[in-house]
Order: structure tokens, then sequence, then C-alpha cells
């Protein structure tokens, strides 16, 4: 006799999905992206010193941040992000701001002792300024300024990083003078080239088209001070 359960088929069971409390269980974990927030561009002291002073002058002076700007031929904005101290304007633009502020150049200067015949700036603390000329790997930073009779005088810290590129062709009124403390360049003026080494020494009238025509395998420091009639 044949069981009663022979033949007959299990019924199947169908089971009713339930939702995981664990949804991301059995599939790879993607790691979230991180998020970095967007830094601002990094303040230099300097730069931030004498966005200070140029603020404080102004405020002292009472013009409005506009009044200044449009004195200086600059946006209101940029003005804002000179006094800032994120941008370092260039030297053209510290001289209609020194102008429209009725002080000398020097005076925009921080931490610093300054009389009508001399302008002490303490090491580390001059203005690195921007030319609108200046060639990519070429840093100016003033070290004072001077008004001596019809002339006006400025010292320069300059330094070029390795292999940058030539400056641009300059012609100026007056005398430049340069003395080189480190690395090694070529420096034309007119037809002439000269080869510059640490402790050599370079005068030479500025009408004549002049510039920095090569530099070797390592940075150049050199001392370049201008003698201009005041304009």
């Amino acid at each position: 006799m044949r069981s009663k359960d022979q033949g007959l088929e299990s019924p199947r069971v169908q089971r009713r999905a339930v939702a995981s409390p664990f949804p991301t269980a059995g599939k790879p974990l993607i790691p979230p992206q991180v998020f970095k927030p967007r830094l601002r561009p990094k303040r230099s002291d300097r730069s931030g010193r004498l966005g200070q002073q140029i603020r404080d002058l102004r405020q002292v002076s009472n013009l409005s941040a506009g009044s200044l700007a449009r004195a200086a031929g600059v946006s209101r904005s940029m003005l804002s992000r000179f006094e800032s101290g994120s941008v370092s304007p260039s030297i053209e633009t510290l001289e209609k701001l020194a102008g429209s502020l009725n002080v000398q150049l020097s005076r925009l200067f921080s931490d610093q002792i300054e009389t009508r015949s001399w302008c002490f700036v303490p090491a580390g603390k001059g203005v690195v300024v921007e030319f609108g000329n200046a060639a990519q790997g070429h840093q100016y930073e003033l070290l004072g300024h001077v008004l001596c009779g019809r002339w006006r005088v400025q010292p320069y810290l300059v330094t070029l990083g390795a292999y940058a590129g030539p400056s641009a062709a300059l012609e100026q009124q007056g005398v430049q003078f340069i003395h080189v403390f480190s690395g090694g360049m070529r420096y034309r003026h007119g037809s002439e080239i000269v080869h510059l080494r640490p402790g050599d020494s370079l005068l030479f009238e500025a009408k004549t088209e002049h510039g920095v025509e090569a530099v070797g395998n390592q940075p150049v420091s050199y001392l370049s001070i201008s003698l201009r009639p005041r304009g």
C-alpha cells in the first residue's frame, strides 16, 4: 500500500520580503566624498601690514573706500582686497594711493620710523610690490622711499628664481645701481651684456634700455637702487 504521503508534493513556501534594517549589508560600501572647504588665499604678514596702513590712513583722512578707489584708479572691491592684505598692489598703484592720501610712499610702510630725510624699515618688513611688466619668477621688495630735492630714491631687494625668464626692457630717466648678493645672472645695458656674480656691482644711466637677460641654475638676490626725477 502506498503511503498517503507518497506522490504528494510539499507546498512551496512563499516568504514575504522584509526590508533589512541594514540596507547596505552585503553591498560594497562606497566611502563618502570628503568635503574640503574652499580656503581663502593666504595673507602674507607684509601685505597685511600694508593693507592695515592704507585703511588707517584712509580713515584718518575721512575718505570713504569708494572715494579713495576712484582717486587711485582702482575698483572698490580691489581696494578692499588691498586693505585686507589678500592682494599686493603694484608699485604704480601704491604711488597713486600715497598721492591720494597726501603722504609719501614710505608712509605706507608699517613698523617704520620716518622723517623727511630718512626712512628706516626693519629687517623682513619691506613691502612686496608688483610691476605690470615683471617676468614670472621675479619678486621686488620695496625697502624704503626718500624724496631728496628733485630726486626720488627707491631701494629694492630683488629675488629671481632659478632659470627665471628675462625681464622686460626698461627705459627710464635717472640712474640705477645694482649689487648682487647671491647667484649669477646676465644683465643687458643697451647692446652690452654684463655677467654679474656675488659681490659685483653695476651703475648705469637708466634711460638706456636695460634689464635681466638670463638667470642661471641658482636663485639670484640683489639690491637695486633707483634714482629718478620727481614727477
